[in-house]
């Protein structure tokens, strides 16, 4: 039996028919994700623009139970941003985003990758 099958059956008043697919039948088992939901150690004294970031950034993933010190999450992480920045330049390119802005939100995202450099 393939993984696709009709939605509904065969009839006269049935109309177009849909495949579905059983995704349970495909699907592979996820990996184990981090049990870290807390935020590692903060430096003491002042903290730099940079690190306040990190801290923030590093609290709203472990609101979900990762941790950008984890190097998959990170990975993900940079790929994403850099997949946004692509966008961003497109929309440059067909002038639908202006050069003062486009420089703002790229210097904005570069800034939230150079952030993750400062967790431990």
């Amino acid at each position: 039996m393939s993984a696709a099958e009709p939605a509904r059956p065969n009839g006269p008043d049935c109309g177009p028919m849909a495949a579905v697919i059983h995704l349970t039948k495909e699907r592979r088992p996820r990996r184990h994700r981090s049990e870290r939901t807390t935020v590692p150690p903060q430096p003491d004294g002042p903290l730099t623009p940079e690190q306040r970031l990190a801290a923030k950034l590093e609290r709203v993933f472990a609101g979900h139970h990762l941790s950008l010190t984890d190097d998959d999450t990170r990975l993900a992480y940079t790929v994403t941003i850099g997949e946004v920045r692509t966008l961003m330049d497109g929309a440059h390119r067909k002038g639908d985003l202006s050069d003062e802005a486009h420089h703002l939100v790229d210097a904005m995202l570069e800034g939230i990758l150079r952030a993750v450099d400062q967790l431990p």
